[in-house]
C-alpha cells in the first residue's frame, strides 16, 4: 500500500533522477498515470451506473459527473427495458427535428459536456439507467490514497515509472 507521498519518492528513486525538472512534473505524470488505469482497468469499482427520470417533452437528461466513458442507455417503458443505441447529435437532430412531437425514445447522443439527448421526445416520464466506466478520486496532496494506491501500488508506480522515463527522455533532445 503506498501514497501519493510514497510516489513523489518512490518515482525519482526508481528512475535515479532527483531532477527539479522531474519532480515539478511528477503531479502531472501521476494524473495521467491514474488516467491510464482508470482507463485500463475493469475492476467492479470502476463501473458505475447513474438512474432518473426522463422528462416528458424533454430531450435532455444529465450526463453523470464522473463519467469516463459510456457503456449504454436504457429505458423502462410498459413494455420492458429497451437498450437505446448511441447516434451522433447530427443524426439525432436530423432524424427528429421537430422536438414538439412525442414518441419512445429509440437513440441518445451527447449534447453537451453535461448532458446527454434522446430521439424521439419523450412521450412519457421513463426511468432511465445510464452504465458507464467512471473515473475514481485521484491521489493528490489533499487526498493522499485512493483505490489504485491502496489495491494496486506496484502497477501504479510502474504507470507513474513509464510517464516519468518518457519524460526525462524527451527532455534530453
Amino acid at each position: 500500500m503506498g501514497s501519493y507521498a510514497t510516489l513523489l519518492t518512490d518515482v525519482p528513486a526508481f528512475l535515479e533522477n532527483d531532477s527539479t525538472e522531474l519532480a515539478n512534473n511528477l503531479p502531472t505524470i501521476i494524473s495521467n498515470a491514474q488516467d491510464m488505469m482508470f482507463r485500463d482497468l475493469t475492476v467492479a469499482e470502476l463501473f458505475g451506473t447513474y438512474s432518473g427520470s426522463l422528462t416528458q417533452s424533454s430531450i435532455s437528461f444529465p450526463r453523470p459527473t464522473d463519467i469516463l466513458t459510456l457503456r449504454g442507455v436504457t429505458i423502462l417503458t410498459t413494455s420492458g427495458l429497451i437498450s437505446l443505441n448511441y447516434r451522433d447529435r447530427g443524426y439525432l437532430e436530423q432524424f427528429w427535428p421537430s422536438q414538439t412531437q412525442t414518441a419512445i425514445p429509440i437513440y441518445f447522443s451527447v449534447l453537451n459536456e453535461n448532458t446527454f439527448m434522446v430521439a424521439p421526445t419523450p412521450n412519457s416520464a421513463y426511468f432511465y439507467t445510464t452504465q458507464y466506466k467512471k473515473r475514481l478520486a485521484y491521489v493528490t496532496t489533499s487526498s493522499p490514497t485512493n483505490y489504485l494506491t491502496d489495491n494496486c501500488y506496484d502497477t501504479l508506480l510502474a504507470a507513474c515509472c513509464l510517464g516519468a522515463a518518457q519524460f526525462v527522455m524527451d527532455d534530453r533532445q
